[in-house]
């Protein structure tokens, strides 16, 4: 018999069930078991086939599969007795009880998770499985997916910059307007002017483009002096100039400027940036023969280089042009240097005038040494302003916003092959949540749990061939897939050639031969297929209302509020696409809400006596007004909202009972209409709920799936077992 003991790094944890219908107390025995072994060997002896059932990560192991399973880090093995009889009575007396049957009413707490069958009754979760599960899974944490409540993208007051410290950067899907997160702001004295610098991140990255920019609801062509500069958030995006300055020394070298250089050698000796002070003590401008007043011109030529180095880099000559009579300056600026120590030499390209109706007196004034640390804000996008402060600000800084095609996501074409685009089906962009590890789920729903080395994939074959690889039973299993991402394809690992240091997938490669790839091993917890069907359903045209046709569901969502778990966030946005994810065991499938064929009979043969119940909703107590509520990407994104009477149910002898929902990611009229009909239906139609109890044996569904069920009390036709 194993020793109980703490878990270490090198252990996992068996745990065994010897009474799984008797008290908490006798309920579980835990042992710490070495990696590395085969779930055969690390099994006491009096565990055996046929008395015991091996549960890893939810998934029930096969006898046979005992000696070949490797304990790997992570794993937890739940061991419990197989039910007899008279266990299996016991089981469904302590709650083993399913709802099947339609829901009674529409909820208004959840209504994005809404899933209803259109034939028949789905399974309620629950159960063995969510007993099991909740024994052996370990709890998802919140992420940045946060929940709208206090989004500055969904309040009452419009689309906002949000400058909270701690607030997170949003994340868009699909198409949206977006406020952003402002990260630096400042005004400069620049040439005479106040100049405003903002710099927002709109989104995180990558993203498909940045656009449409509006300042105070304003388009910003309608403000000549402003300029933008953007950034798309790649992981190798190069810095904004004007943000990330860390010191700047100022040097006060004032000389009068001739035709001939004059050069400055710089103090500091790691600098990145410079800026010349040019100024006109005197101002700018010339007389004409009657004394009129106008504008006179200079050109400056500025030239630099490494203190090392021998050869100059100019500058494009700067023409200042000035009617003013009182002290002028203007600065240029030198971004981009490789850090150093450097010369810089500046001249006029023609002699100062002197002729008494003309003044044209210029001087270098002043040198800026600067070491710009130029923050890169990796995977980041960003949108940097630079504008005049008297054209955008009052008392405030203005409000910014732009139009954002938001992130690029794994677009599955084959359950084999995907390519990163961009993207606004709801299949996608819930993957992506469920499957990014830096802003998703993807460290606990689909980790990278090897990539050491390099693999060589040939077209026409099933044999990936690893260099430097170091593969083992216990880092490259059974079932896992293998993704490259350079070809954007994955294959499913059929068997292990430890020695040859060979994969066998069960297809062949359908890719390029190519060597030298990075790669990718992740576990076998995402049903693709099912995410690829549901794909197409959201892509089905349907009418749009006006005569013509649109795809069925399209996501336009940001997430910029505070924390809450991603799976809620995504279960949401699955509602929006009328599906539902379900997670079985800790593996994932999409299910849809539509017609189906019914999988299951229950009957009187098959259910507990005596556990049958029908609950019936008075239309009373059911909404008969659907209001929907979403931003509308015809008006702004302004708030608006979609009504919906049901004259079956809302009559005039009765008050009216409004349900309100809000259907985030949704920003067409037509979608919101399709959702409040849908909602209306369900609201009319799902009027009552049965209950049931069944054994074990008797379960052959799953979550989602459409069931026929006979009943003799209600005379839903006529069942039983035959007694002989």
């Amino acid at each position: 018999m194993l020793a109980e003991a703490h878990q270490t790094l090198d252990t996992i944890r068996l745990i065994i069930l010897d009474s799984p219908l008797g008290g908490r107390e006798a309920l579980r025995h835990e042992c710490a078991v070495p990696i590395g072994k085969y779930v055969a060997e690390v099994l006491p002896s009096r565990i055996t086939p046929a008395g015991w059932v091996v549960v890893n990560a939810g998934r029930v192991l096969e006898p046979h599969e005992w000696a070949s399973t490797v304990c790997v880090p992570g794993m937890e093995l739940l061991v419990y007795p197989r039910l007899g009889k008279n266990d299996t009575s016991k089981l469904i007396a302590g709650g083993f009880t399913f709802g099947a049957g339609l829901l009674l009413a529409f909820t208004p707490a959840s209504p994005l998770g809404l899933f209803m069958m259109s034939l028949g009754a789905g399974i309620a979760a629950g159960g063995i499985g969510g007993m099991m599960k909740a024994m052996v899974k370990p709890a998802m944490p919140a992420t940045a997916l946060g929940d709208q409540a206090g989004s500055p993208t969904y309040g009452f007051s419009g689309i906002q910059n949000s400058t909270r410290v701690g607030a997170p950067i949003p994340l868009v899907y699909g198409t949206h307007r977006v406020g952003g997160q402002m990260v630096a702001a400042s005004v400069v004295t620049l040439d005479d002017n106040d100049v405003l610098h903002l710099l927002l991140a709109p989104s995180h990255g990558e993203i498909q483009s940045l656009s449409e920019v509006q300042i105070n609801d304003q388009a910003i062509a309608n403000f000549p002096s402003v300029t933008t500069e953007t950034r798309l958030g790649t992981n190798d995006q190069t810095a904004i100039g004007l943000f990330g300055d860390a010191s700047a020394s100022t040097i006060s070298n004032d000389v009068t400027l001739t035709t001939s250089f004059i050069s400055y050698t710089t103090s500091g000796l790691n600098l990145n940036a410079i800026e010349l002070e040019i100024t006109f003590p005197q101002g700018l401008f010339a007389l004409s023969s009657s004394g009129g007043f106008q504008s006179a011109s200079v050109t400056v030529e500025v030239e630099y280089k490494l203190t090392s180095a021998g050869i100059w880099t100019a500058l494009t000559p700067v023409t200042y042009t000035e009617a003013k009579r009182s002290v002028l300056r203007r600065t240029t600026r030198i971004d981009g240097l490789d850090a150093g120590r450097y010369d810089v030499r500046v001249r006029r390209t023609t002699a100062q005038s002197t002729s008494s109706t003309t003044n044209d007196e210029c001087h270098r004034e002043a040198i800026t040494e600067i070491i710009n640390f130029g923050f890169r804000y990796p995977n980041t996008a960003l949108l940097a302003i630079k504008a005049l402060a008297t054209t955008v600000l009052s008392s405030s800084l203005p409000r910014i916003t732009c139009l954002v095609e938001g992130l690029k996501v794994k677009v599955f074409a084959s359950a084999t092959q995907y390519a990163v685009a961009w993207s606004d089906n709801p299949a996608w962009c819930v993957f992506d949540m469920l499957t990014n590890k830096d802003y998703g789920l993807g460290y606990w729903i689909w980790p990278n749990e090897y990539s050491t080395g390099t693999v060589q994939v040939n077209n026409g074959s099933a044999v990936v061939q690893g260099t430097g690889t170091s593969w083992t039973a216990a880092n490259c299993r059974k079932g896992m897939a293998l993704l490259v991402p350079g070809q954007g394809r994955l294959g499913v690992v059929s068997s292990l050639n430890v020695g040859a240091q060979q994969v066998t997938l069960t297809a062949n490669w359908v890719g390029a031969t190519q060597s030298s790839l990075a790669y990718e091993l992740h576990p076998d917890h995402l049903d693709i297929q099912s995410f690829i069907d549901w794909a197409d359903f959201c892509d089905e045209l349907v009418p749009d209302g006006l005569g013509g046709t649109e795809k069925r569901a399209i996501l336009n969502i940001v997430f910029d509020a505070d924390q809450q778990t991603a799976w809620d966030a995504a279960v949401k946005v699955a509602g929006l696409g009328q599906a539902q994810i379900l997670d079985l065991g800790g593996y994932y499938r999409i299910k849809i809400e539509r017609a189906e064929t019914p999988v299951q009979l229950f009957s009187m043969a098959n259910i507990v006596a005596d556990s049958f119940e029908e609950l019936f909703l008075p239309v009373k107590e059911r909404a008969n007004i659907i209001e929907v509520q979403f931003l509308n990407e015809d008006n702004s994104y302004a708030q608006d909202v979609v009504v919906l009477e049901d004259p079956l149910i809302y009559t005039h002898q009765e008050p009216p009972r409004r349900q309100q929902v809000s259907v985030y990611g949704v920003t067409r009229t037509s979608h919101a209409a399709r959702l409040a009909r849908l909602y209306q239906l369900m609201n009319r139609y799902l009027t009552r709920t049965i209950t049931f109890s069944v054994g074990i044996d008797a379960v052959r569904c799953e979550p989602g799936d459409v069931i026929y069920f006979q009943h003799d009390v209600p005379q839903w036709g006529f069942g039983g077992r035959a007694l002989a």
